[in-house]
């Protein structure tokens, strides 16, 4: 992934940003080393990265 957070961001609807900025706090809170990575994958790929990591 080369694009930054915010660029990959700006390039999403306002309602999956929203969704992908709760997924990577989510993430961060429960410790992920790769929140932003993770949220991407569930918003862009479909993968369900929280339910993996609860």
């Amino acid at each position: 992934m080369t694009d930054s957070w915010g660029e990959w961001l700006a390039h999403l609807p306002k309602d999956k940003q929203d969704a992908a900025g709760e997924l990577r706090d989510r993430f961060e809170d429960l410790g992920a080393e790769d929140a932003e990575g993770w949220a991407r994958s569930e918003i862009s790929e479909h993968i369900p990265q929280f339910a993996r990591s609860c």
